[in-house]
């Protein structure tokens, strides 16, 4: 995070074109090349401007300017435009010293100006270009209330809070284009914005003695925060923060209550689910993300849960985790969605060793034996592309460089651990190219450090269908954990280094619904297995019913029973099936 350097250019009249002088020596390694076929030069700005507008500051923090988290003065100046003005169109202009750590006091701040384009009767639109905001104590560009406005060519270094930042969720036709946000520091004016350290400091506005989670209430300071998906970002760069970009990631709306104590607008994740003017009635239209590049990220390169959502032509490289697919959980709330990656890249080890120092702290031995940065700790599992409830499908992708270790497991495909939720039978792969340098395909966990007891009902139930059989060199097989008797029969294949097995057929997911009780433990036979039952806790403990969702195979006989007195109500339906699939059950007992 924090191996951000800056630099005085000098003077060089025997430079190439594409070549500066600089005045003192680099700390860290800065990749100017595209390394196994991901994008990874380094991101480069110019802070300085013509015209420079700054705070004047004072030698230390002082008043109530929550200065137990910052030792230097946090009280700058700031911009502030409101509605019905003539004219605004900022160019080249340099903010140092600017914001606030006050709610409404940033560098530049759009507040309540409604349309700011041709629809507002703006017959030049409003933009904001080649800004250098630096070293600056709250955001970069704030857009409050605000439309239509178009943010290029900026660069945000050195900032507490999210950087490019759309307030309530109701900014619209809003572009960030060539925009670049390099070292995004935690801040203190929401949660999202706040470290743990804040998170659990700051409880003025949480309800009664309520302690914040910090993982999950706080923690998630972003360059660029979108807090409405109906906006449009074109060749942004983000580098240093919790996190480069969040779209649509969903706060709580509510205020502090016996109900909810959380604090208003805490964490909450939400789930986006595209259709035509963003209206439910009208039909589903894909999300498009074209042309991500994420790597060295500790945790994800990218994680999206909704509905149609697509990934094209995409980089993922070095991170712990490459890409996340997740649906809404049981099953898509939007009939027939899913989500897609195709024409992407994922490496596992790059030949980009980083270096040692700054915010990371993860440093060892990589699979060929050098020093390298490493994602979370030397035995983090690395996953290229992680499976998570579904539909989801991948196609015309490319692995390179998973290679397992003495200390961790690194595979080109793995499933959410100590998942407790779903896996679609739906889930597909076809078109895969998997180079020689990937030594595990396919991981399905194993008891220990990371995976726990591996024995959730998502573990379980992990699976996936290779369409043509360029995963597995079998088309047309599912491919599930070794130890699931409700899919294995004796034409099935086992992969041990996989914890996997490959199995033809056809499946389907049943959904099971009980109450009165709803804190059972169901277990499933297949009749043919009837000594290899499954024990399945189900997802929903505490609700007032409770579910499961095993994965089986048709045309088979299931053996359903119960720990305690089988439930009053039980719904029980196939989902996750193809259409010519119509038996389920020759004998089912309950």
């Amino acid at each position: 995070m924090h191996q951000a350097e800056e630099f005085s250019l000098l003077p060089c009249p025997e430079c190439k074109s594409n070549q500066v002088k600089i005045d003192g020596s680099p700390l860290y390694l800065h990749i100017g090349e595209v390394i196994d076929g991901v994008d990874m030069r380094a991101e480069v700005g110019l802070l300085t401007r013509n015209i420079l507008i700054q705070g004047e500051m004072e030698d230390s923090c002082y008043g109530e300017n929550q200065c137990q988290f910052f030792s230097f003065d946090t009280f700058g100046g700031h911009i502030k435009i409101l509605a019905n003005f003539s004219s605004v169109h900022m160019s080249g202009v340099e903010l140092k010293n600017m914001g606030q750590q006050i709610l409404g006091s940033y560098p530049v701040h759009f507040h309540m100006a409604a349309d700011v384009d041709e629809r507002g009767g703006y017959q030049r639109p409003t933009y904001l270009d080649n800004l250098a905001i630096h070293h600056c104590f709250s955001r970069c560009v704030a857009i409050h209330g605000t439309h239509g406005l178009l943010v290029k060519d900026t660069i945000g270094y050195d900032t507490l809070g999210h950087c490019f930042f759309l307030e309530d969720g109701t900014e619209q036709r809003n572009t960030f284009q060539h925009n670049l946000g390099l070292l995004t520091r935690s801040g203190t004016i929401l949660p999202s914005d706040r470290n743990e350290a804040m998170c659990l400091a700051i409880r003025s506005h949480v309800y009664g003695n309520y302690i914040p989670v910090p993982s999950t209430d706080c923690m998630a300071v972003s360059t660029f925060w979108i807090a409405n998906p109906n906006n449009n970002l074109i060749e942004n760069a983000a580098a240093g923060a919790q996190a480069g970009l969040f779209i649509g990631k969903g706060v709580k709306t509510t205020r502090a209550s016996s109900e909810d104590p959380r604090e208003y607008l805490t964490v909450d994740n939400a789930r986006f689910r595209p259709h035509q003017d963003a209206d439910p009635e009208k039909p589903r239209v894909p999300a498009v993300i074209d042309g991500l590049i994420a790597f060295k990220n500790n945790d994800h390169g990218a994680w999206a849960r909704g509905g149609d959502i697509i990934f094209h032509n995409s980089g993922f490289s070095d991170n712990g985790i490459g890409l996340t697919l997740a649906s809404d959980g049981t099953f898509p709330t939007d009939d027939g969605s899913s989500l897609e990656v195709s024409r992407s890249i994922f490496v596992g080890e790059s030949s980009n060793l980083g270096s040692q120092g700054g915010q990371n702290s993860y440093w060892g031995k990589g699979a060929n034996g050098e020093y390298r940065t490493l994602p979370r700790n030397k035995t983090f599992p690395i996953r290229g592309f992680q499976i998570y409830d579904g539909p989801v499908r991948m196609a015309k992708c490319t692995f390179k460089k998973f290679t397992p270790t003495v200390d961790r497991y690194s595979s080109a495909i793995g499933f959410f651990m100590k998942n407790s939720w779903q896996i679609s039978p739906q889930n597909n792969v076809s078109q895969i190219l998997m180079e020689k340098s990937v030594g595990l395909k396919v991981f399905f966990g194993r008891p220990g450090q990371w995976f726990g007891n591996n024995d959730n009902d998502g573990d379980k139930m992990s699976v996936f269908h290779d369409l043509d059989g360029t995963v597995t060199g079998y088309s047309n097989v599912f491919v599930s954990r070794a130890d699931n008797y409700l899919l294995r029969h004796p034409g099935c294949v086992t992969v041990p280094r996989w914890n996997g097995m490959m199995c033809t057929g056809r499946f389907a997911q049943l959904y099971i619904q009980a109450r009165r009780p709803e804190n059972l433990t169901l277990s499933i036979a297949r009749a043919a297995y009837h000594s290899h039952p499954l024990q399945l806790q189900g997802v929903n403990r505490g609700a007032p019913y409770q579910q499961y969702q095993p994965v089986v195979m048709l045309e088979q006989a299931y053996i359903i029973q119960w720990n305690g007195r089988a439930p009053e109500d039980i719904i029980l339906y196939p989902i996750n099936f193809n259409r010519y699939c119509t038996t389920l059950f020759e004998n089912g007992l309950f």
